[in-house]
């Protein structure tokens, strides 16, 4: 009478390993886009709602507001009283926004053109939209630290034709 040993050889486990490393090796990178892109989309979210705003607020008063990152609380909460060009105030506030997501908005010199963007916390990309060229939000590389001069000035023109379309 014979006695079997049981178990696994060791080829056979190295072999398991290395399917293993494999399959990580493939997903790894597929989930960090997954994450990037799922970040991506609160910037985007809060830049639409953002040109809500702005465009009720244009609606009402005749000029847009421009927005420096600072101006959004930890909350989300922006509230800017705002002096028009006609010498009397408005309050600017929207409480929808999302709290990791940084917010700057440019306009003109007289207040008649915007161009918004948006970062979330962690990413390297700005998620810009220029609502006179209506061609999409488009992504600008951030160099340095975060702030209205990281976006284009507004125009009349298409001020973000220089910058790749976000592809969602």
């Amino acid at each position: 009478m014979t006695d079997r040993q049981q178990g696994f050889s060791i080829i056979e486990i190295m072999t398991v390993m290395v399917i293993i490393g494999i399959l990580a090796a493939i997903a790894i990178p597929l989930m960090h886009g997954y994450q990037v892109r799922a970040k991506n989309t609160q910037a985007v979210s809060d830049v639409y709602h953002l040109l809500l705003f702005e465009n009720q607020f244009y609606d009402e008063n005749h000029e847009y507001v421009s927005i420096a990152p600072s101006d959004k609380q930890a909350n989300g909460l922006i509230s800017k009283n705002v002096t028009l060009a006609d010498g009397s105030s408005a309050l600017f506030e929207i409480r929808t926004l999302t709290a990791g997501v940084q917010i700057a908005v440019n306009t003109d010199a007289g207040n008649q053109t915007i161009v918004i963007g948006g970062i979330t916390a962690g990413s390297s990309d700005i998620i810009a939209l220029d609502p006179d060229a209506a061609d999409g939000y488009h992504i600008i590389p951030l160099s340095g630290s975060f702030s209205a001069s990281s976006l284009p000035n507004a125009t009349t023109g298409k001020d973000l034709s220089a910058y790749p379309l976000y592809q969602q």
